[in-house]
């Protein structure tokens, strides 16, 4: 996707308040939740390899996570990250151009950033963009509107079907989000 001046504006905005109000999600339990989930899933797939990325990473997940690389638009999220100590390598691209060959990670999560993304072309190469880079990847997105002026889209569970298309992939809901990964067996239920 081209990230234009508008939309890197929005996102690094997003970014920096998400971090700022960390502390607060940190004690959260939706929050601690979903972040627990990614952990499982990393966990899960990832036999202890440090290939694991972080993408759409603000400034604040990949650290919780553990994730070894982590990617997103702006650099202020690697700013932030390494305010916290995150020791991982960082790059800065579009999700739907991540610039490392096929297959390169063991895991790859997109945790809460589909539902920004300008098009719903884009949210498809995204999908599409995940399953080339990494062997195991998990999206996750809130299922219903959670009043965040950066969000595009909120979707059903239909559309996310429609956009998973051809990919082999499952959709899970658990709370307040749903999980999409290529997987043959439910991970969260």
């Amino acid at each position: 996707m081209e990230l234009t001046k508008e939309y890197l504006d929005e996102q690094r905005d997003c970014i920096q308040r998400n971090f700022h109000g960390y502390k607060i999600n940190a004690s959260d339990p939706v929050t601690l939740l979903r972040l627990n989930n990614i952990i499982g899933f990393y966990n899960i797939f990832s036999y202890g390899s440090a290939k694991t990325l972080s993408v759409g990473s603000g400034g604040f997940e990949p650290n919780f996570t553990h994730a070894g690389f982590a990617c997103d638009v702006d650099e202020i999220s690697y700013t932030l990250l390494k305010s916290l100590g995150w020791p991982g390598v960082f790059f800065t691209c579009s999700c739907d151009r991540i610039p490392w060959p096929d297959k390169y990670f063991s895991v790859a999560v997109c945790s809460e950033v589909i539902e920004h993304l300008p098009t719903i072309e884009i949210v498809r190469a995204t999908f599409l963009e995940l399953n080339r880079v990494s062997e195991h990847w998990l999206v996750s997105t809130p299922t219903r509107d959670v009043q965040e002026p950066t969000h595009k889209f909120i979707f059903t569970l239909e559309e996310l079907q429609q956009l998973t298309a051809g990919l082999d992939a499952m959709i899970e809901q658990q709370g307040l989000f749903f999980y999409i990964h290529n997987g043959k067996r439910k991970i969260f239920s």
